[in-house]
């Protein structure tokens, strides 16, 4: 992913990588290309030359390729500008295609090329339809590693949650909850969030993507706290509905214990094999059976289902089974 600049000023945009290359390579640094070629088994990284004393001393020094040696177990390291005369003398070889995430990756500098190799031989050198499928089943398969990375961000988002539940009673404002789970997360070198916190309170709750955090607490009864940061780019997410007062309402706990154990069936249904789609029904039909026994919902529990009834209540599914608390919120 390049660096990129904001229009009419010095300074730049937050970087940030995109995921497919960082699971390739492990390089969390702007402006850098990586190739693995498959005939011989090597994986190279191209990064960006040295800079200027002036740029050293604005921005301090690109990594060397020493530094990004160390970061992953790459078979080569050379600068970007040697990429082209790389990519060049494999294109002269035509013995084998280069495979692309997306079609707007193709080098400009070989597309003349590329176009002279599919109108002799009747072979295109670019092919940007296989890789992406082969990543995606790829990346879905989590190795150790990984899983440790993982775990890491669910242990500071859980700490950052924790530290906001121990403060909420003498919160006044939403700023102060998402000022919290930030503070947490940087102080274990969590610099970066997965998404943007939502710490929604009363009716902002309902808001899916609310990010604007920044409204009293005062006379609102719950906030919907959906934060959670990342750990060398890989991702936690955890949402959580609680009472501003530390006590449920009876109404809000009634709904809790219905989430509570949509949660719980769920986690049990889940095993080698199982279907997404069956545990996700599963958590529809614990939601409309427990709003049919308070009322909130009236009728036959299958044709309620067929319906999708509960789909207001439960929109994203059973990524965010605590948005279902809001049901019994009042401004």
């Amino acid at each position: 992913m390049p660096e990129l600049g904001y229009e009419d000023s010095d300074n730049t945009i937050e970087f940030r990588q995109r995921r497919y290359f960082y699971y390739l390579s492990g390089l969390d640094i702007p402006d850098c290309t990586v190739t693995y070629d498959l005939r011989f088994d090597k994986l190279y990284a191209w990064i960006p030359p040295a800079r200027t004393v002036r740029e050293v001393i604005y921005l301090g020094q690109n990594p060397s390729p020493e530094d990004v040696k160390e970061i992953a177990h790459f078979d080569g390291v050379a600068y970007a500008d040697e990429l082209e005369d790389y990519m060049w003398r494999f294109s002269q070889e035509r013995t084998g295609k280069i495979f692309l995430l997306h079609p707007n990756q193709v080098p400009r500098s070989l597309a003349t090329q590329a176009s002279n190799l599919s109108l002799e031989r009747g072979k295109t050198l670019f092919d940007v339809t296989s890789l992406l499928p082969s990543m995606n089943i790829a990346r879905s398969f989590k190795s150790s590693y990984e899983i440790s990375l993982i775990r890491k961000a669910n242990d500071i988002t859980t700490q950052a949650h924790i530290n906001v539940l121990q403060s909420i009673r003498s919160l006044k404002n939403e700023a102060e909850i998402e000022a919290i789970f930030l503070a947490t997360c940087i102080k274990n070198q969590a610099k970066r969030q997965a998404y943007a916190p939502i710490a929604g309170s009363g009716t902002n709750a309902s808001v899916l993507h609310y990010s604007a955090n920044n409204q009293s607490l005062q006379g609102r009864q719950l906030v919907c706290l959906d934060a959670g940061c990342e750990w060398k780019l890989y991702a936690s997410d955890v949402t959580r509905t609680f009472p501003i007062s530390g006590k449920w309402t009876k109404e809000a706990k009634t709904i809790y214990d219905i989430v509570e154990r949509m949660q719980d069936e769920c986690i049990g249904m889940v095993k080698p094999g199982a279907s997404y789609r069956d545990i996700h029904l599963h958590a529809h039909r614990v939601a409309a059976e427990g709003l049919l026994k308070i009322g909130v919902l009236r009728g036959d529990l299958d044709e309620l289902i067929d319906a999708r009834a509960t789909a207001p209540f439960f929109p994203h599914g059973l990524g965010r089974e605590s948005f279902f608390l809001l049901v019994y919120e009042r401004a």
